[in-house]
This record gives structure tokens, sequence and C-alpha cells, in this order.
């Protein structure tokens, strides 16, 4: 009769009863083996926070976005805002030119997941206790939505979610990598912020430019309209007055007065207020032109910032290069127009700015390292291992003693 090797469920059961020391050596010995690799080689932590440095939006600077020049900066704007930096991050480490290993992780969203964490300025208990006038809007005790208690609990939400600041922590094998890459991400961190600001001026500019250059042409086509209704009219008022020479210089006393229609002035009233008016028209046509000059020069000057944002990858080297473009335009214009001058002064002043505000948004604090040997991670791990390493030892004796095997 042949032999039986089929292996029974209540085999493998009744095997995994009688061998449970098999089990609970292997999982002592890789639990030990684990920690003592942990204790010999430990993990080191290394933190650092950028502080957010509350900055007022300058008088007169023409900047893009809100994104953190109205001194508050909380978790919906860190949300919006490290969207951006993942994007700009990603373009960044896509250019042929650059071969960062580094931000092509932070192209990731799960590396800022990982690495790094808002803080916010209200503890939760600090929080909760500012919010505690929430009680004070429910039932039939509910204000006003213009009384004082309305306008304390929107600032008290407000603060609530304001944020002070940006962690970044890194782990290593050794505190000098640890410290290392710590730094390094929050350099470029401020780095790709500072991109992103110059990026929103370029995208405003150009922005602002389609939207002047539209209401102008809107303006100019209805002034020439007006315009040639204008001189149709002055043509026949001159008509008028050399066919009638003798008509009053004055209007007489009469109904006439009532009328509020010009027809019923004097020939020589209406000449001299159609003339006003045609030469207000005229003058605005020329401002408008000149408004068009204007923003022909800006749109220039963008043309050639967004050749250079596509080749730069640092805020410092963009600011040289945008001053550079707007020194080399300011020489091929004329001293005496004063309209472009101020146009590029505008945009030394704005740039100047931006830099200024790039560089001073965020403040880097000491780097702090932790030893951090993780034994509960590392003792788990090992755990589970060791149990299935011994389950699969003794299905392996189990299916050998089944088979009939033999030592010859």
């Amino acid at each position: 009769m042949q032999q039986q090797t089929e292996i029974s469920i209540s085999d493998v059961l009744g095997f995994l009863r009688s061998n449970w020391k098999l089990y609970f050596a292997c999982l002592i010995l890789f639990v030990l083996a684990a920690l003592g690799m942990t204790v010999v080689s430990p993990h080191y932590t290394a933190s650092l926070t950028l502080k957010h440095n509350v900055q007022n939006r300058p008088a007169g600077a023409l900047l893009a976005t809100e994104d953190l020049y109205d001194g508050h900066f909380d978790l919906v704007t860190w949300r919006a805002i490290q969207e951006k930096l993942i994007l700009i991050a990603r373009q960044e480490a896509d250019r042929s030119d650059n071969n960062s290993k580094l931000l092509s992780e932070m192209s990731s969203a799960s590396w800022w997941a990982q690495h790094v964490a808002p803080v916010k300025s209200l503890t939760s208990d600090e929080a909760k206790e500012l919010l505690g006038i929430n009680a004070m809007i429910v039932g039939t005790n509910k204000p006003t939505e213009d009384s004082n208690a309305v306008q304390y609990l929107g600032r008290a939400i407000k603060e609530s979610t304001r944020i002070s600041g940006l962690a970044i922590t890194f782990e290593a094998d050794t505190p000098h990598k640890a410290i290392e890459s710590t730094e390094a991400a929050a350099d470029n961190i401020k780095n790709i912020a500072g991109v992103l600001r110059f990026k929103n001026y370029v995208a405003g500019l150009e922005k602002n430019i389609l939207d002047s250059t539209s209401i102008n042409n809107l303006e100019f086509s209805q002034l020439n309209r007006d315009l040639s209704h204008f001189k149709m009219r002055q043509k026949e008022l001159e008509r008028l007055h050399k066919a009638y020479p003798d008509a009053p210089r004055v209007l007489p006393e009469g109904d006439f007065r009532q009328e509020q229609s010009t027809k019923y002035l004097p020939l020589t009233n209406q000449l001299i207020a159609n003339s006003l008016s045609i030469f207000d028209i005229e003058n605005r046509i020329s401002q408008i032109t000149e408004l068009n000059k204007q923003n022909e020069l800006i749109a220039k000057f963008n043309a050639r910032l967004q050749a250079v944002l596509s080749k730069t990858s640092t805020y410092s080297v963009l600011y040289q290069e945008m001053a550079a473009i707007q020194e080399a335009m300011r020489k091929q214009i004329a001293d005496t127009d004063f309209a472009a001058m101020q146009q590029l002064d505008t945009i030394q002043y704005q740039l100047t700015t931006i830099r200024q505000i790039a560089q001073d948004q965020f403040s880097k604090t000491s780097v702090t390292i932790i030893k951090k040997p993780d034994y509960y991670r590392t003792a788990s791990k090992a755990a589970f291992l060791g149990l299935v390493i011994g389950f699969l030892l003794s299905l392996l004796i189990l299916l050998v003693r089944k088979s009939g095997y033999q030592r010859p």
C-alpha cells in the first residue's frame, strides 16, 4: 500500500502545539539579535524649526499673491503653498543640469508628510480655551453679528490655526548625516519658497498687463467713437454759426432756461462746450496711448523674466538676473522718457522688496540631535520575523516526517 504523504490541517495544528518551544526559541533569538544590533548602531534624529517671520505688505509693492504677506500663516495657507512648493521642486528636479537627489525626493508629497510638519502657535489646550466663547453663541443667548462676542470668536478661530513655523526632522545612522540632511532640507525649502515668490510676481505682472491692456483698449475704442461724434457736431455748429452770424451770444430770459438740452444754448456757448469735450477726449486718448506704451515695456520685461525663470533655480540668482534685465532696458530708454523711467523704478523697487521678503520669511533655529534607538519597533519586527521563521521551520519538519525521509 502506498505511503500517505498528504498533510492535513489537524496534523499542522497538532504539530504546532507540540513544538511551541521552537517558536519561542526563534522569537527570543531574533529579538535579542535585533536589539543587540540596535544598541551597537542606534539611529539619530536631527530636527530644526523654520520660524515664520511675520511680514506686512510693503507700501507700493505690486505683488501677485497674498501667500504670506498679511502676517497670518495658518494651516489652510500652508496646504496651498505646500502644493506649489512640491510642483517647483519637481520642476527643478527635472532640469537637465540639476542632479540633486533631495529635490527629487521633495517632489513627492510623501516626503513632506514624513519630514516637514507645521508648528502651531497655540497648543491644543490653549486653542480650546481660546475657543471657549463658542458656548456664548448657541441657544437663546446668541449675540448679533456685529457684537463683540462674534468679532472675538472670529479672531479666536483665526489665532487657533496660526502656524509659527515648520519643523523639519531627519533620521540617519550617524549624527553627521542626520544634521546634514536636515540643514539641506531647510535650505531647499527656503530657496523654493523664494523662487515661488518670484514666480508669483512674474505671473502677476502678466495678469496685470493683460487686464490693463484690455481695459485701455475698450476705453480707447469708446473714446474714438465719442471723438468722431463731437467732431461731426463741431463742424455742424461752425456751419450754423456762419449761417446765423447775428444769433444771440447770451442765453435770453424765458422758458428756454428750463430746458436741459444744450441745443437751446447760444451757438457760441455750444461751440466752446463742444471744443472742450473734444480736448478732454483727445487728452484722455493720449494718456491711454502712453499707458499702452508702458504696458508694452513691461510685457517685454516680463517675457525676459519668464526666460530667466526657466533656467535659474535659486531666488538670489533670479534677483540678480532680473535686476540686470531691468538695468539693460533702462539704458535703451531716452532720459526724457520719464514715464518709462518711472515704470522701471517701480519694477526695481518691487524686485528688491521680493528679494528681501524671500530672505527674511523664514529663519532657522539650531539643529537638535537625539540618539534614538527605537527598541519597541525593532523588537516588534524581530518578534514577528521570529514567529514566521519558526512556523516555516515547523512545517518543514512536519513535511519531512510525513514523507518518510530518513537520514542515510
